[in-house]
């Protein structure tokens, strides 16, 4: 989950926090990630879906939403229209 940085940190990061472990990407890193658009596509997909994927449903669902096509298996439960991004 991204949350704000705490008090004493430096107030241009974002902090991931996940069960065990803290990793921070400064607000430059994480616009660098979010820039390219089949990131975005992969991060909305992942959003969609409370159970784990694997990376085989996220690449062809990114890759239909690129292509404007249907995925050839739409068993994976997306809107066969691409997020807005």
């Amino acid at each position: 989950m991204l949350q704000p940085a705490k008090s004493g940190e430096q107030k241009n990061e974002t902090t991931v926090r996940e069960a065990d472990s803290r990793d921070t990407l400064s607000r430059d890193e994480l616009f660098h990630i979010l820039r390219n658009q089949r990131r975005r596509y992969a991060l909305y997909y992942l959003k969609q879906h409370d159970e784990p994927v694997t990376l085989g449903a996220i690449v062809e669902q990114v890759t239909a939403w690129e292509h404007g096509i249907t995925p050839r298996n739409s068993r994976f439960g997306v809107s066969d229209e691409p997020p807005e991004v």
